[in-house]
């Protein structure tokens, strides 16, 4: 199934302010009380929104070279539990 960019990014957003939204309602923060845990954790969710939005809708093989494509560049993937987990089986 093709996508636009604008549905690709809509969901992007969507899914990162899925969770950083309702923190903001209450002023809290995601972390420990240091910026260095601040940073981390905000990172992970916006890898998670990106992985989502804009991988969702590809099948098993091209998710894992999606996953692939991260390991390379350096983003904060979770490590693999299992052999043939992919970014895609994590949650946070």
């Amino acid at each position: 199934m093709e996508m636009t960019n604008v549905t690709i990014m809509t969901n992007i957003i969507r899914i990162i302010n899925g969770f950083v939204f309702p923190l903001s309602e209450k002023n809290l923060l995601l972390g420990e009380d240091n910026d260095a845990s601040r940073r981390e954790q905000y990172a992970k969710v916006i890898i998670y929104g990106i992985v989502w939005g804009f991988g969702g809708n590809y099948e098993l093989k091209d998710r894992k070279i999606i996953h692939q494509l991260l390991l390379e560049k350096g983003y904060p993937v979770p490590k693999k539990g299992r052999e043939n987990e992919t970014v895609f089986d994590f949650f946070l």
